[in-house]
């Protein structure tokens, strides 16, 4: 019984930290090993493809077809982790909370072509992988 009302307490505890119903990463923002610094241009449309996150999110499964990203593009002040300057762009962006010493950190995944190519998904993979980044669920933000 001491058990449960352990995890019952823990769980009325952190219930107003969470962010779509997970908790925060503890620690603050893990910083990108290198940075581009600027939203390549592109001549075509990009279109955003995917969210990567380092804790499991509850979304609504995605069902509909990928739109031109257009004027809701990032700022050139966002973090540009990774691109080839002729496909795809990553941006990074962590939230912090110092009061309670966790964070939630995330990349955005922009391609140009509405279906990404098995380069593009390796590229990304090692854009993570060399700023030692722990975003390992994706979310595709459309079809």
């Amino acid at each position: 019984m001491l058990k449960l009302s352990f995890y019952m307490v823990a769980c009325v505890l952190l219930s107003p930290y969470s962010v779509f119903g997970q908790v925060f990463i503890s620690g603050p923002c893990p910083r990108p090993q290198s940075l581009v610094h600027n939203i390549p241009a592109f001549s075509a449309e990009v279109y955003y493809k995917g969210l990567f996150s380092e804790a499991p999110l509850t979304l609504e499964p995605v069902n509909y077809p990928c739109e031109p990203a257009g004027l809701f593009l990032h700022s050139s002040s966002d973090n540009v982790i990774g691109t080839d300057n002729r496909s795809y762009f990553l941006i990074f962006m962590c939230v912090y909370d110092q009061q309670f010493n966790h964070h939630l950190a995330h990349a955005m995944l922009y391609t140009v072509d509405m279906i990404s190519s098995p380069v593009v998904h390796e590229a990304v993979k090692n854009d993570l992988y060399r700023n030692n980044l722990n975003l390992n669920y994706y979310y595709p933000m459309c079809v």
